[in-house]
Order: C-alpha cells, then structure tokens, then sequence
C-alpha cells in the first residue's frame, strides 16, 4: 500500500519550516544588535565623564596633617661675651622646644650670626649689660628684641630665657592661636569657643570688601559728609600696602540718610559737672546691627564685607557713649563686631564746619576703626606679657614688620588646613556620588591645590615665609574654585533607585519580546541539534 502526500500539504510543511526558521535567526539577529550594539552604545552616550584625581595623595595629605614651622632665631652680644650668647642660646633650645606634641611642631633653629646676611629675616636677640635693676626687653618694630641685663650671671640669664620664652610662643609666634585654628579647622577640637582672639577674626579669603558707611538719621537736622578718598589714602592705604600679599583689599563708601536706629540708651548724671549724660550696654549694643544690616548694601559683593559704621547721634541723645563691660566708658565710642566690622557712636559736638556742610573728623573714627580692622585680621592691638617687654610704636602703617611675618605665619598655617580639608571633602563628595561629573578644568584645580600645598609645607618647614604663604595661598584658592566649581552639579544625576523608575518602563516593553524570543531560538536550536543527534543514532 503507497501513501502519497499532498503537494500543497508538502508546500505549507516547507513555508512552516522557513518562516520558524526565520523567526530564529530574526530572534538572534535583534538580540545581537541590541548586546553587542545597543546596549555598549547607550553605556557611552550616557556614560559621566571623570576626570582622573589624585585621591592617593589627598588622603595621605589628610592622614598626615602635621605641620612643621620652623622659626630661625640669632643671639647677638657684645664683644668678648661669647659665652654668655652660648649659655643664653642653650636655654632657650631648652625652652622654646620643650613642646611638641600637636599637629604643629615649632623648630626653633638657632643660627651663627656670622653664617647670615642682611637679608636675615627671623628673629633677632640683642643683649646689653648695664647696670640696672631689673632686666628689660625692647621689641623693636622690625621684630628684634633687645634685652637689657644687669649682670650676666647664669640665674640672670636663665630668667632672661623664660622671658624671651613667653615673648615669642605668646606674642610673637603665637603657638596657642595656630593650634586652636588647625583644630578647628579639622573638627578636632572647639577650642575657638575659649580664644576671644579666633572668635573675632575672619576667615580665610583672597579678597575682602571694606566698606564704610555714614549714618545721618537726621539730615534735616544735622547733616553730614566726608572725604573718604582722601581719609583712606592717609589712614588706611599705608597698612593696606603692607597687606598687599595677604589680601585684596576694596575700600567703597557710602552716605545714608534717615537711618535711625530704635534703641533707647540709658541716662546718667556725670558726678563732676552734673550734666546729664546717655549711654548704651553691652547688651544693647547686641540689638543695634540688625535694623541697619540690611541698608548697608554690603550683599552686592561677591567677596566677604567688612562694615565700618559711622552713626550720627541724634541731638536729642547727645552726648551718647558706650559703656564697656568693665563699667567705663569708651574711648573710641566704638564697637566690635566679630567677623563683621565695627560701628561707632558719632556725637554732633565733634563735627566741625566745612563749606555749608559738617564734615565728620577722620581722625577720631579712623582712630577706632584700624585698631578694629586690625584685630578682625587676627592681630593684638596691646599684647602683654610683663612690665619688663616694652613694645615699639607701630608708626604710621599701623602694622609692625614682626606682626607682619605673624599674619605670614598664621595664614599660611591656615591656608594649608583649609586647603587639605576642603581637598578631603571633595574626595569623598565625589567617591560617594559615582555620577558627578568631573571636568578637566576641576581636575586641573585638584592637582595645582595638591601640588601647591606639598611646596608650601616644605618652604614653612625652611622658615621662608613668603614663599610658604605664596603656595599655600595659591593651594587655598584652587581647591576653593574645584570645591564650589559650577560643573558639578551641571548634570542632573539621580540616585540609583530613581534611575531604576526611569528606565524599567522604558526598557522593559522592549526587552521582554526579545528575550522569549531569544529563549525561543534558543530551544529550537537545541532541539534541532537533539533531532539530528537522534537521527544519526536511528541510522
């Protein structure tokens, strides 16, 4: 018996076949393009560009955040007294380096007066023997201390070395401050909460705005004008000279009218003359900045703003004073304000007349007002340590050569902190948010900031000041800019849980199709292989 088979039955066996078989290689042929070309694809067009950082050397950087000052100081005597210099300069190794514990380590090098040229720029100990009664300690304005001795007995000379001792680790170096700052800076410590001086002094900045303002709140009674232009190049311009490589200084004006301020001073009788008198409190002087914060227009600068307020008292008030905490009444008539600027009470009597108009005495609020600034920068205005040091007169640039290389010192110290924290933090920022983008020019600032720093501790280490601060300022400013750099926040990245929302609805209707399919070519060209496996077994 034959069978015989349809030809149209044979017909649609055959186009069954082949189009099965084209689903498969259509199957395999979309998945090959969307792995091996799709997907790489979309990784690199959505890929975040990152620069290469040194993370290595940041956190060896921040690992090892001690510090090395090194301080050179040369002993001069007279002739024949080479042995009192020698015992004096065995003392001092003794004292001055009998501490080193913190993250800063002063080294105090004592150098042959004979080794060194003009160009000597530490500090200098001069001794004269004459017959006193009591040993006496000069500090010139360039930083050399000149000690007076009665005689040159051992004991003498050992008491002279505490002396000069607490000089330079209180005043002129200044130990405590700079390690109070590095450990705040680092979060080590609070300890700018105990020392008044780190409360009142601004913060590392490359540039500040120093701003003063004239407050008349009552024009139609009593107004008022000045020169500041030519008040500011007479009292300000020669100390701000001397800041030159410290700061930028901007020096703007500005006259206010109707300006009152709500307070109500307190009212007195002076016991001497029995006039009356009015004053305001410590207190109250809490409640004076913020009516007049807001009109002193110090927001339209980018850089920090150091207000310097001239306020006209109203007749009514006059004579207004300020009483201090200790119950006296001020001098200056001023007031500090930390890390803001300073305000002083203005009374009518002192206004002088000036063609129709009365012209405020520079002379009187610049009195005030550069003491101030002074110490917002981190000096001390009166430094004691003892009626035997008597303090040279910082004459008219208001700013001595040793309190010079102090700010050096201290800024730079400060810098190189800053710089190494900010450094650290951008490292992690960045090692926690894998999708942040990091530009060239960010990466440029990371490794100038890294590089900067390196230079700077190792000209502080060397005792050269001007190159460590010239570094340290340069690393402060790179890792500023690379920190609050614009770019990084440039691309809307999303954490991971969010991208997920985005590209599941999106990815999913198309993925699910292909991979049945790609299980389908799968199974079919299994079991094709196991068909031909078990015919070759049949034959």
């Amino acid at each position: 018996m034959s069978t015989s088979v349809n030809p149209k039955h044979r017909t649609f066996l055959s186009n069954d076949f082949n189009s099965k078989k084209t689903q498969t290689w259509a199957a395999i042929s979309i998945g090959v393009v969307i792995f091996a070309f799709g997907i790489p694809i979309w990784w690199k067009t959505t890929e975040v560009y990152r620069a290469s950082l040194p993370f290595d050397e940041i956190s060896s950087l921040y690992e090892d955040k001690s510090l090395i000052v090194k301080v050179p100081i040369l002993v001069k005597v007279p002739e024949n007294a080479d042995n009192v210099a020698d015992i004096l300069t065995n003392a001092l190794k003794l004292d001055l380096n009998n501490d080193m514990k913190g993250q800063i380590k002063f080294l105090y090098s004592f150098d042959d007066m004979n080794s060194k040229s003009n160009k000597f720029t530490g500090i200098v100990i001069r001794l004269h023997v004459k017959s006193t009664e009591q040993m006496e300690a000069h500090v010139a304005k360039d930083g050399t201390i000149t000690c007076t001795l009665p005689n040159t007995e051992k004991n003498t000379i050992d008491q002279l070395s505490l002396l000069i001792r607490d000089l330079i680790k209180d005043v002129i170096i200044n130990e405590a401050l700079l390690h109070h700052m590095v450990g705040n800076i680092y979060r080590t410590t609070h300890e700018d909460r105990h020392d008044r001086n780190l409360i009142k002094m601004v913060q590392a900045n490359p540039k500040f705005e120093l701003l003063f303002s004239l407050l008349c709140p009552e024009p139609q009674v009593q107004a008022a004008t000045w020169d500041m232009e030519k008040d500011s190049e007479m009292f300000l311009t020669p100390m701000l000279n001397k800041l030159q490589h410290l700061f930028d200084f901007h020096v703007g004006s500005q006259i206010l009218y109707y300006t009152a301020i709500p307070y109500k001073p307190k009212v007195k009788k002076d016991e001497q003359n029995k006039a009356l008198y009015r004053y305001l409190t410590p207190q109250q002087l809490s409640l004076v900045i913020n009516p007049i914060e807001g009109r002193l227009g110090s927001q339209v600068s980018s850089d920090p703003t150091l207000n310097f307020v001239v306020y006209l008292t109203e007749k009514k008030f006059t004579p207004l004073y300020i009483k201090t905490e200790n119950g006296d009444l001020s001098k200056s008539n001023a007031f500090l304000v930390p890390r803001w600027g300073s305000m002083q009470f203005y009374n009518i009597k002192n206004i002088s007349e000036s063609n129709g108009l009365t012209r405020v005495d520079p002379q009187i609020f610049m009195s005030a007002f550069i003491p101030h600034l002074r110490i917002l920068l981190g000096l001390q205005n009166n430094p004691y340590v003892g009626e035997q040091i008597i303090f040279e007169d910082a004459g008219y640039e208001n700013i001595a050569d040793w309190e010079l290389n102090y700010l050096y010192r201290l800024r730079t110290v400060e810098h190189i902190a800053s710089s190494i924290h900010t450094l650290h933090s951008l490292s992690k920022l960045l090692n926690q948010i894998s999708n942040i983008v990091i530009n060239d020019n960010i990466a440029t600032e990371v490794y100038d900031a890294v590089e900067s720093i390196i230079k700077a501790k190792a000209a502080l280490k060397n005792g050269d000041l001007e190159t460590a601060l010239k570094y340290s300022k340069k690393a402060f400013i790179a890792s500023e800019t690379a920190f609050f750099d614009p770019t990084l926040l440039e691309l809307l990245y999303f954490p991971e849980d969010q991208k997920f929302a985005i590209y599941i609805p999106l990815f999913l209707p198309i993925s699910l199709p292909i991979l049945i399919s790609l299980r389908y070519a799968f199974q079919r060209c299994r079991k094709k292989d196991f068909d031909e496996e078990e015919k070759e077994k049949t034959d």
